[in-house]
C-alpha cells in the first residue's frame, strides 16, 4: 500500500524525494528535520530541501517548538488543489500554443517542399483527422464522401456536432456525397450539397481537401486514414473538386 501510495504521489507531480518525505509524515506525525532525515534515509540538507518544496505545495507546514523546526504533513485533500494548479498551468499553456502556433505552421508550410504524410488508425485516428480542419486557415473545405460508410462509423449526433463546430467557425463545407437510399439531405448552414447517383458508382473512400491538405479516410474493411500535406497536390485536388462539382451542380439543377 505504501508503494502504491508513494507512486501515485508522483503522478501527481511530486518527486521521488517529496513524496518520500510527505508520506513519512503522514505515518510519523510531525518532526524536525533532522529526525525526519533519519527516518527516510536522506541526508539532513536534502530533507530539509524537500521540505521547502513541499510547504508551498499546502502539503507540510512547520512551527516552532524550543529552539527547533518541527515540521508536520498537512491534509492530502490540498493534492486536489495541487492538481487545479497544474490543470490551470496547462490550460494556459494551451492558450500560448493556439497563439503563436499559426505562425510556426506558416513559416513550416512556406519553407516545406518535401510533402508530410501522417497516418491515423480507428474511429479515434479518423476524428483527429477531421477536426484539421479547425486549425486551418482556410474557410473553405471541399468533401467527398460516402454517406453510408460515415455513418457506419461515426453517430449521427457526432457529425451533428462537427457540423456545429464547422459553423462556430464560419467554415463553408462543399460536399459531393452518395448516399444508398432516402431522400436528399437538407443542407446544414454554411454547407452546400450535391449527390451523386449511386447507379454511377458508390465512393470507396472520404476525401477532404483544405489549406494544403488533403486527407483520404477508407471505413469499410478497416478504419484508417492518410493526410497528404503539400501546397501543389492540394491545389490539384481543389481544381479537380471544383470542375467536377461544377459539372454536377449544374447537372442537378432544374
Amino acid at each position: 500500500m505504501v508503494q502504491k501510495n508513494h507512486k501515485q504521489l508522483q503522478e501527481f507531480g511530486l518527486t521521488t524525494k517529496e513524496a518520500t518525505v510527505y508520506m513519512a509524515l503522514l505515518q510519523y506525525g510531525a518532526a524536525p528535520a533532522s529526525d525526519l532525515a533519519m527516518t527516510v534515509n536522506l541526508n539532513r540538507s536534502t530533507t530539509y530541501v524537500q521540505l521547502k518544496s513541499l510547504m508551498p505545495l499546502g502539503l507540510v507546514s512547520s512551527y516552532k517548538e524550543g529552539k527547533k523546526t518541527w515540521f508536520s504533513a498537512e491534509s492530502p485533500h490540498n493534492l486536489e488543489l495541487l492538481l487545479e494548479k497544474r490543470i490551470a498551468i496547462l490550460e494556459q499553456k494551451k492558450h500560448e500554443i493556439d497563439v503563436f502556433l499559426p505562425d510556426l505552421l506558416q513559416s513550416f508550410s512556406q519553407h516545406s517542399i518535401k510533402p508530410v504524410i501522417r497516418n491515423f488508425r480507428g474511429k479515434a485516428g479518423l476524428a483527429a483527422m477531421r477536426n484539421e480542419v479547425f486549425s486551418c486557415d482556410d474557410n473553405k473545405i471541399r468533401i467527398i464522401t460516402n454517406y453510408d460508410d460515415l455513418l457506419a462509423t461515426f453517430t449521427k449526433e457526432e457529425l451533428q456536432q462537427y457540423s456545429a463546430e464547422r459553423k462556430q467557425q464560419a467554415i463553408d463545407s462543399y460536399v459531393l456525397y452518395t448516399l444508398g437510399d432516402g431522400d436528399d439531405f437538407v443542407p446544414f448552414e454554411y454547407q452546400k450539397l450535391v449527390r451523386i447517383p449511386t447507379k454511377a458508382k458508390y465512393f470507396d473512400c472520404d476525401v477532404y481537401i483544405y489549406g494544403q491538405t488533403v486527407s483520404f479516410a477508407a471505413m469499410r474493411k478497416e478504419v484508417v486514414g492518410v493526410s497528404i500535406d503539400q501546397a501543389d497536390i492540394a491545389s490539384t485536388m481543389k481544381t479537380l473538386f471544383d470542375t467536377f462539382w461544377d459539372v454536377h451542380n449544374h447537372e442537378n439543377k432544374p
